[in-house]
């Protein structure tokens, strides 16, 4: 049975009812309507203050809740504020996580052969040495991202990399690579060294990777300077 409504009650209800069709169609014009799209409540059919209430909160939330403010980047893929605020606090907690890793080496000599070379690893960092790329800001841009999947994915990585185990996978994985590196570029003759890298724990490995000079090992193409570069290997390493 319907419920008696004042002309003040039908006209709210009218001007509710209007903003929601409104809010209805941009989310049909985002390509999200199947998703979010809210039901107006015709007079005919309210049958109770506490229904009219609820339609009154719902819509309220609908047409101007935060959680209900979407954006369309360049590439139509379509986010709701809240989605890409969430996404960049992830990216924020992610930098600061690195920060905090990074100043905790920072200091320290940065080193070659073993002997100081009067640089701390900041001071490399800053010259710009690939190794400390890990330790980089994150930025999360939701104008570049091209398709929906994308944009998860991106959200799923930041997830992930606050996860306790990520460091842990990621130091296991530098220390696989490292050894990959001398396979490559050493082959047998890197037995020593790729030994002593297996003997040594993960994060061993990362301390001496981001502390030592030597403790990277890229393609040389003149045989006599990969014997060489191999001979200050097990040298600084006692590795005889």
């Amino acid at each position: 049975m319907a419920v008696r409504l004042t002309n003040k009650d039908k006209e709210k209800l009218r001007r509710i009812n209007n903003s929601v069709r409104r809010k209805n169609k941009q989310m049909d014009n985002l390509g999200i309507g199947d998703i979010y799209h809210v039901e107006t409540l015709p007079i005919s059919q309210v049958t109770s203050r506490k229904q009219l209430n609820n339609y009154y909160d719902n819509a309220r939330r609908y047409t101007r809740g935060y959680g209900f403010k979407f954006k369309k980047n360049v590439y139509g893929v379509v986010a709701s504020n809240r989605e890409i605020a969430q996404a960049k606090r992830l990216a924020q907690e992610v930098t600061r996580q690195r920060q905090k890793r990074l100043m905790k080496i920072a200091p320290e000599d940065f080193k070659t052969r073993g002997k100081p070379t009067g640089s701390s690893i900041m001071q490399r960092k800053l010259m710009g040495d690939s190794r400390y790329d890990m330790y980089d800001p994150v930025k999360f841009y939701f104008g570049s991202l091209r398709n929906r999947e994308q944009f998860e994915n991106r959200v799923e990585s930041l997830v992930n990399q606050l996860n306790p185990e990520y460091i842990t996978k990621k130091n296991e994985q530098l220390k696989e690579n490292l050894k990959k590196a001398i396979d490559k570029n050493w082959g047998k003759e890197g037995k020593k060294a790729k030994d002593y890298i297996d003997s040594l724990s993960p994060d061993e490995v990362v301390k001496e990777f981001m502390s030592e000079d030597i403790f990277e090992f890229s393609y040389i193409y003149d045989k006599n300077k990969v014997k060489r570069q191999i001979e200050i290997f097990e040298a600084t390493y006692n590795l005889w």
